[in-house]
């Protein structure tokens, strides 16, 4: 069993400025190979962490996309449009909890703040050892970079990720290979 990460699905947003950067042409088209990607790359026993903003619009089909996802173990953290009467309809689907806005969890001996939005995690801490610090994943900025140059924080959305979700263990080789590395050489 893995676990994955995803943020941003905005199932049913029917604006071009949020299909059409990530490849497709329309909402329709986006929606249905999200799920498949999503399908394709989570198995029904791992456990799924999407990090907020679901669904815009029309809840009901936002529900039926949800249903699509095969993953019997998904864990939301809310975001900015997960609205009181869409947290609601998400917690009637029985493979559903509802985590609050933020969630740390420790995987492998290192520490996770989940938010769906950038937080600044880190205090000066850039000398210790990785599973010592505590890494923001987040989501919420539509953006194509891997990690905020602000907060250091790893982008989740799946504007980051070719659209697909990412798994703990890929945040983790990338924070070694790419963020540790750019620290070391920056100091020398």
């Amino acid at each position: 069993m893995d676990i994955y990460i995803t943020s941003d699905l905005h199932f049913g947003h029917q604006q071009s400025f949020l299909y059409e950067p990530r490849g497709f042409s329309s909402i329709e088209e986006h929606d249905k190979i999200i799920i498949a990607n999503i399908n394709e790359t989570v198995g029904e026993e791992d456990t799924l962490y999407i990090f907020g903003d679901l669904m815009l619009n029309d809840t009901t089909y936002g529900m039926e996309c949800l249903k699509k996802i095969k993953c019997q173990d998904i864990r939301i953290i809310l975001g900015n449009h997960d609205t009181n009467s869409r947290i609601e309809l998400y917690k009637t689907l029985p493979n559903i909890c509802i985590m609050g806005y933020a969630a740390l969890i420790k995987y492998k001996k290192w520490n996770f703040m989940l938010s769906h939005y950038p937080m600044l995690t880190s205090n000066l801490d850039d000398d210790k050892k990785p599973f010592c610090r505590v890494w923001n994943i987040c989501g919420h900025s539509h953006t194509k970079n891997k990690i905020d140059p602000i907060t250091n924080s790893i982008h989740c959305e799946l504007d980051a990720w070719d659209n697909y979700p990412v798994s703990l263990e890929q945040i983790r080789n990338y924070i070694r290979e790419t963020v540790i590395v750019n620290e070391k050489s920056s100091l020398a």
